[in-house]
């Protein structure tokens, strides 16, 4: 890279200037962070102890959390009361998962408890579907071991199970990819969408040829999906253009098919032969033409290139559990579904 050698010297002051730039960086930002919380302009990380032992078994543990400025400890779980500790008793399992529901916490930390390997998933699951940060002290969680991470609650190494593995640097790199890929393809396929356009307007020129139809998307918000439409105008659900379900007569309409038709059990649904799409609108949606304008949710940023299909807020007030899970990340034109089968 250079004609000359660089002097020993420089790489040795270099180390020991980069070393005092980072200390100094860290006593600069905690004090910035401690003025914050003291004016109240942050608040304090509500932590809960999934916890069996009293105050004087946990002791250094409480100790160390509460020296730090930034925590406080809400109280404890578990399945009984434990004797000698003043923290707030929480009750059990099912009184955390209404707190997590809440998001009157933001983090869990499991000491050690009564809980047995059921409950103890059922709460970690709870956490990653409403992003509430999990880490444990003791090996005794065997639930999982996998996407685990090794950090710090304040002095006190803990670990980790981490609700994605898409965290920092890849979560701006997948950002980056999203924005490059949807700008490319808008650009490449704007004759495409002329077309498309031209077609579903000569047969229906009732209503917007970009529909636009409420998805559910990460962490339970909502959003518009845009699509080609592909049914008359007359029969869209219109949630998304300022009319009430109670006075939709096309949701009434799609209930009564969904009961007469639909291929599917469960959440979603699949109408066979639906005689409500036109006739561009059976080769659009059949070779999935219709989801080419979700390229523009992508470059807006509540959809992704390549993540679970996002579902309509009323499949997805049926899901179970264990469904949600698709609601931790964020939704996607392509996923595993559509290079598996598609809805079979």
């Amino acid at each position: 890279l250079y004609n000359t050698d660089i002097p020993r010297l420089i790489i040795l002051f270099t180390l020991i200037i980069g070393v005092i730039g980072i200390i100094i960086e860290r006593v600069i930002l905690n004090k910035l962070q401690n003025i914050l919380l003291d004016l109240w302009i942050i608040s304090k990380r509500k932590v809960i102890l999934i916890n069996n032992k009293d105050d004087s078994s946990i002791k250094s543990i409480i100790d160390d959390i509460t020296s730090a400025n930034i925590y406080e400890i809400v109280g404890y779980i578990n399945p009984k009361k434990i004797e000698h500790t003043k923290m707030k008793y929480l009750w059990n399992e099912t009184d955390v998962l209404n707190i997590i529901k809440k998001r009157d916490i933001d983090e869990i930390l499991s000491i050690d408890s009564d809980f047995n390997s059921e409950d103890l998933y059922n709460i970690w699951d709870f956490s990653r579907i409403y992003a509430i940060r999990y880490r444990y002290l003791t090996n005794t969680f065997d639930v999982t071991k996998t996407n685990t991470t090794i950090s710090l609650l304040n002095k006190i190494p803990v670990i980790e199970i981490k609700n994605t593995s898409l965290d920092a640097w890849w979560r701006v790199i997948k950002r980056i990819i999203d924005m490059v890929g949807s700008i490319i393809g808008i650009l490449l396929f704007t004759p495409f969408f002329l077309l498309i356009w031209l077609l579903i307007k000569m047969e229906d020129p009732d209503g917007p040829v970009i529909y636009k139809n409420l998805r559910v998307w990460q962490n339970g918000k909502k959003f518009n999906l845009y699509k080609f439409r592909y049914l008359k105008w007359k029969y869209c659900i219109k949630d998304s253009y300022w009319v009430e379900n109670k006075h939709d007569e096309a949701l009434k309409y799609e209930e009564k098919l969904i009961q007469e038709r639909s291929t599917r059990n469960g959440p979603l649904y699949k109408i066979k032969d639906d005689p409500r799409k036109t006739k561009i609108g059976k080769f659009i949606e059949k070779y999935s033409i219709d989801e080419l304008p979700q390229l523009f949710n992508v470059f807006l940023g509540n959809m992704s290139l390549v993540g679970p299909r996002p579902h309509q807020p009323r499949e997805v007030e049926k899901y179970e559990l264990h469904q949600k899970r698709v609601l931790t990340i964020k939704p996607g034109i392509t996923g595993l579904a559509q290079v598996n089968g598609r809805e079979n």
